[in-house]
């Protein structure tokens, strides 16, 4: 895999990513998880997509994974 099209799948990843946050938002509209539940998978997808988001900064960057 190209460090191009390695880039292309961190930016995949961070959409879907942003379709589970979605599905979160609609399981708590829905009553079927407590908001803390809630905010702590939030959290947790915060953080991830932060590092998604810096990893994919470095690889278009310097152009390697290392």
């Amino acid at each position: 895999m190209s460090d191009v099209e390695f880039s292309r799948y961190l930016n995949n990843a961070e959409a879907s990513l942003e379709e589970v946050v979605s599905c979160l938002d609609l399981l708590l509209d829905d009553g079927r998880i407590k908001r803390d539940v809630f905010e702590a998978y939030i959290r947790e997808a915060e953080d991830l997509g932060a590092q998604l988001i810096a990893f994919g900064k470095k690889v278009r960057r310097e152009g390697t994974r290392l």
